[in-house]
């Protein structure tokens, strides 16, 4: 899973990949002196962490932390909002619960009602 976290006061983002978004996000908070925000999550490993690292290069200001501007902040406004079924299958997902009951609830989630 790719993350988006921004620091706000300072208008930045850190790119990053994690197979535990709740636990990355409380981590990196314990060591933030600013609050910190999950902007968005899309799919993803570690080929698409470094393709996007490549793509905002020039943006970056250090390590996985790039400055919200051009391209990047362009990037950030088009991706699809967090739901809250997207988080709460993640945080269950990461809690290592069976296979099969996170494939039911994303299917669940995911179907539309149907029409009356």
């Amino acid at each position: 899973m790719i993350y988006f976290i921004s620091a706000a006061r300072s208008q930045m983002v850190k790119i990053g990949k994690t197979t535990n978004v709740s636990n990355r996000l409380c981590n990196l908070k314990t060591f933030s002196p600013e609050p910190l925000v999950l902007l968005g999550l899309m799919a993803g490993g570690i080929e698409e962490e470094r393709a996007l690292h490549k793509r905002f290069k020039p943006f970056r200001k250090h390590g996985e932390w790039f400055d919200i501007k051009g391209e990047v902040a362009q990037f950030l406004k088009e991706l699809p909002p967090i739901s809250e079924d997207q988080y709460m299958l993640e945080k269950l997902v990461t809690a290592r619960v069976p296979a099969d009951l996170a494939t039911r609830l994303a299917k669940a989630t995911s179907k539309k009602a149907a029409p009356y």
